[in-house]
This record gives C-alpha cells, structure tokens and sequence, in this order.
C-alpha cells in the first residue's frame, strides 16, 4: 500500500462507476475526546460508604478514566484523530489539526474525509435517499475496518451537526441535503464489513474468541507484534485488516482486488 500526503482534498482523478463496479475501501481510525463532553470530575457521586477524602479522590479519578475510555468509542463524545483509508491502491491520512495551530489543514477530519469520499466516483455511491437505489440492488462502495459502524456514525454526527454546516451570507445554515453526509453512508446500513465480525469476535457463540487467537491462528503474531488492538495505531489497523479480509476469501468480489493487495 502506497503513503500519500497527509489531508488529501481531492482523490487524484474521479472515475465514473461502471454498472455492476464493487469497491472496498478499508478504513482504520483513531479518536479524541471532544472538549466539554467529560464530566466533571468533582460533580462525580462516590458510594456513600466512602468517607476518606484520598479515597474519594482516587475514586474519581479511576472513574473518571474508565469513563474516558467509554467516551473515546461513541458519537457525540468523540471525534476523529486520525483517520487512514486504503482505496483504489492508495493509502490516504488525515489527522486532527489544532484549529487555534498557525499552520496546518483547518477543517475537522470527518469533513475533509467525507469531501475526499464523495469526488471518488461518479455518481457518488452513497445517494442522498432513503433507501438508496444502487446499480443490481448493490452498494457499489463497501467499508471495512474495525468498528465501522462506529466509524460511519462519528462521521454522520460531526459532518451534520450545526457548527460544520455550510453557511450562508448572512450565517445562516445553507438549506441544502446535497450539502450533508447522506443518511445511504451510515443509517440502517448492512453493506460494511466489520472486522469484528470477519475474526467472530465478540460472536455470542464463540465467546471465548480474542485477538492473540486470531493472529496465532493466521500466523501474523509476528509480523503485527505492535500491533495494540484496535484504534491505537490507524495505519496498523488498514493493514491487518488488508491481511484478514484476503485470508476470508472477501477481496475477489470486488473490482479492486489487484489495488489491495
């Protein structure tokens, strides 16, 4: 897989989608909290047996903490750090940039992602109607990555909350749909391949199922030894789940099969 410059705007050359085309694209991210979405620590209520003060401050803080984690992995309380996605036999990145930075690409990440997504192909797989109509009754662009339903419900939430709208003269909200990540990219979907459910992880069935007994069981233990898990190295992510989705037999139905692997 190729590494591009980071904050792609535009893919190098929109491609018209043939009837009966089917792409993968694979995609991997990391996440930040947003700020003002963590509680307060000190508005945070101990069980009443605890009466030490020290013991109370360390109760908030442990707390405070593993609620963290919970927020880094839901809309509304996280946003991207790094998104990575492989398509059409390039790598792509966009990382959070500090909007108050002198330097540096400005707008939110699932922004430019989504500008770069929806320039990729002509018409844009991802209509703006409910339910969508696509070429034979099939999405034409398939998502896989860990967690990517998340990954589709982050973008919807930051592309079309009120502050990333696109704006009129005056400041007011443009009334415009075309302008809005389409409800056909995240709502209702079933066409995205999550990588959880390729590995049968987290299966009701197979409870016992981990990510060291995965990567044994393909014999990647060595080449991923930094590999932490998902959401910890974005860029790690694409490429295991490149390897994993290949050794599933799920590449050959898609007409970029020689770009990815």
């Amino acid at each position: 897989m190729s590494k591009q410059p980071e904050q792609p705007e535009q893919p190098g050359q929109t491609e018209k989608l043939e009837s009966g085309d089917r792409h993968l694209l694979i995609v991997g991210f990391t996440t930040r909290l947003i700020t003002g979405m963590t509680p307060d620590p000190s508005k945070l209520e101990p069980p009443e047996r605890y009466k030490d003060p020290a013991v109370i401050e360390r109760w908030r803080k442990e707390h405070t903490e593993k609620l963290a984690d919970k927020l880094l992995m839901q809309p509304y309380s996280a946003t991207f750090e790094t998104v990575v996605i492989h398509a059409r036999g390039e790598t792509n990145t966009w990382t959070y940039r500090d909007p108050l930075a002198k330097t540096g690409y400005r707008l939110p990440v699932a922004l430019s992602v989504w500008h770069w997504l929806k320039n990729l192909w002509t018409p844009c797989p991802w209509p703006h109607e409910s339910p969508p109509r696509w070429p034979n009754g099939q999405s034409p662009a398939v998502l896989a990555g860990f967690d990517i339903r998340l990954f589709t419900k982050i973008m919807a939430m930051e592309c079309n909350k009120p502050a990333n709208q696109p704006r009129n003269r005056d400041g007011s909200i443009r009334n415009d749909a075309q302008a809005t990540l389409p409800s056909s990219f995240w709502f209702g979907t079933s066409v995205n391949r999550d990588m959880e459910s390729i590995a049968l992880i987290n299966d009701s069935e197979f409870k016992e199922i981990d990510w060291p007994m995965v990567l044994k069981h393909h014999e990647l233990t060595d080449e991923f030894k930094d590999w932490q898990g998902p959401h910890k190295n974005a860029v790690l992510d694409v490429a295991l789940a490149v390897r994993l989705i290949d050794a599933n037999g799920m590449i050959g139905e898609f007409k970029t099969e020689e770009d990815i692997r």
